[in-house]
């Protein structure tokens, strides 16, 4: 009997030394990780935190390599930056908006929105690209809300360390030792250009959905909450589609839920998603990317049709 209680004692002591050195290399590693990552400039942080131009532009990665920040604010004569993020919804565009908005009021917002941002997606394209915020989950409130959207315990892992940097390690060393602490997507306006060549070398054809056409009410409930945002602040709200090198006309229940959208809340709805001036394939790095050269082109085109509305509604000189 003695020894019995002699080896679960044993282990007790184990178990609580065990705990107790996790808690302080977890303590210990997130100072650090915390240190070392809120130093480097990147585009999550800045828009989270810092950005304070006129226009922002949100979206997945169509928004992040179609506008060029550069041409758009040279055209309308306002500060500009660009907020998209490859194969982000409208979850963790509206965390941005929201924190932002806490900070001060920007003249016009950009949403383009996409198949992603309407429809149902498996995890990988829906509450799992929310790890891209857990860095910043006890830094801002409006994180917290769409995180925990992950699952019922999340608020508990976040609790370690180790947890909320796991997926940030590897770029914090890469930033650190190769990019001199500044990502690529910080640079330029928060633009991405796509190299000109090679060029897309397939045909215009019937777009695929991927992931079917069931609506999530979820996703719509957040950008329903994002426009009422803009509006509650008397922010100008654009809603858009950029072009694809692809055929729609099979595929049309998603435009038809953002022109609802413009309809509901009497907001502009630009629709360029088989605009005839884009339907070529140099412009083009896939049937729905556009290269660097389509993209300056787009950009000219988007920053003049801007540009009128935000005349008529005196935002910027003729």
């Amino acid at each position: 009997m003695f020894d019995f209680f002699y080896k679960v004692k044993g282990f007790i002591i184990k178990v609580v030394i065990f705990v107790l050195l996790f808690c302080i290399i977890d303590a210990v590693s997130g100072i650090l990780l915390n240190h070392f990552f809120f130093q480097q400039k990147r585009k999550l942080t800045y828009g989270l935190e810092q950005c304070n131009e006129d226009v922002l532009l949100f979206g997945s990665s169509r928004t992040q390599h179609h506008l060029n920040s550069k041409i758009i604010a040279d055209s309308i004569g306002l500060s500009v930056y660009n907020l998209g993020s490859g194969g982000q919804n409208i979850f963790y565009h509206y965390v941005i908006l929201k924190s932002a908005l806490a900070r001060y009021v920007p003249k016009v917002v950009v949403l383009q929105i996409e198949t992603i941002d309407i429809y149902k997606t498996p995890a990988t394209w829906n509450e799992e690209k929310l790890s891209a915020f857990f860095p910043y989950y006890y830094r801002d409130e409006n994180v917290q809300e769409v995180v925990n959207l992950r699952s019922n315990y999340e608020r508990y892992k976040m609790l370690s360390n180790l947890y909320c940097y796991n997926s940030e390690i590897v770029s914090i060393g890469v930033l650190k030792i190769i990019n001199n602490n500044t990502e690529m997507a910080y640079r330029n306006g928060g633009y991405i250009p796509i190299s000109e060549e090679p060029h897309y070398k397939g045909t215009f054809s019937t777009v695929e959905n991927e992931f079917g056409q069931e609506v999530d009410t979820l996703k719509l409930e957040y950008i329903n909450k994002f426009i009422s945002l803009c509006k509650d602040n008397n922010v100008e709200c654009i809603l858009v589609i950029t072009p694809w090198f692809a055929d729609f006309s099979d595929n049309y229940q998603f435009v038809n839920e953002v022109s609802k959208l413009s309809l509901t809340y009497n907001i502009p709805f630009l629709n360029y998603i088989n605009d005839k001036e884009f339907m070529r394939a140099d412009y083009f790095k896939d049937k729905k990317h556009l290269n660097s050269k389509g993209a300056n082109v787009f950009s000219s085109k988007f920053a003049s049709d801007i540009k009128c509305f935000l005349y008529k509604t005196n935002q910027v000189n003729n």
